[in-house]
């Protein structure tokens, strides 16, 4: 029989090396993401912005592609915490990992 606790969850440990390969995978692609967005999401030229009469609000952005940028860069917290995670999990024994996770 498989012995559960109280959430239903059984106490298997987290393999750190999985949690290290999603890490680096979701790493590579905010990285390769806002290199993406680096090279097309352009901002305006001054010149631009005073002939379209722009708001001042968007300073010319582009209200989609900055808030693509904002969910790129949340991406990358979350990457960037779940490496921190495999490596507390892979480099301290005393963490249990599913305390880590």
């Amino acid at each position: 029989t498989h012995d559960d606790d109280e959430n239903g969850c059984g106490d298997d440990e987290v393999n750190g090396y999985i949690v290290l390969g999603f890490a680096l995978g979701g790493l590579a692609f905010d990285l390769i993401t806002l290199l993406t967005y680096k090279y097309y999401g352009n901002k305006k030229t001054d010149e631009e912005l005073a002939m379209d009469n722009a708001d001042a609000i968007t300073c010319g952005i582009n209200t989609n592609m900055c808030a693509a940028l904002l969910h790129v860069i949340s991406d990358l917290a979350r990457s960037t915490t779940t490496f921190i995670e495999s490596i507390v999990i892979l480099t301290i024994p005393s963490v249990p990992s599913t305390y880590a996770d």
